[in-house]
């Protein structure tokens, strides 16, 4: 029970990872088009999104 208890707990976690890769695949764009936002904020932003998919797309063995 404890090995297959484990499993479930790993396929939910690849569905979460999975979700939230998705709902967050526009977001360089929005944060790009943000108009009040100075350029050099939008750029670590988006070089902190890119690096935080990198790890979760890895995370989710894609």
């Amino acid at each position: 029970m404890g090995e297959s208890s484990g499993l479930a707990r790993a396929v939910v976690a690849a569905n979460i990872l999975h979700e939230l890769l998705n709902a967050t695949k526009h977001y360089l764009e929005r944060v790009m088009a943000l108009k009040d936002v100075p350029v050099v904020n939008k750029k670590n932003l988006a070089d902190r999104v890119k690096s935080l998919h990198a790890r979760l797309a890895g995370a989710g063995g894609k």
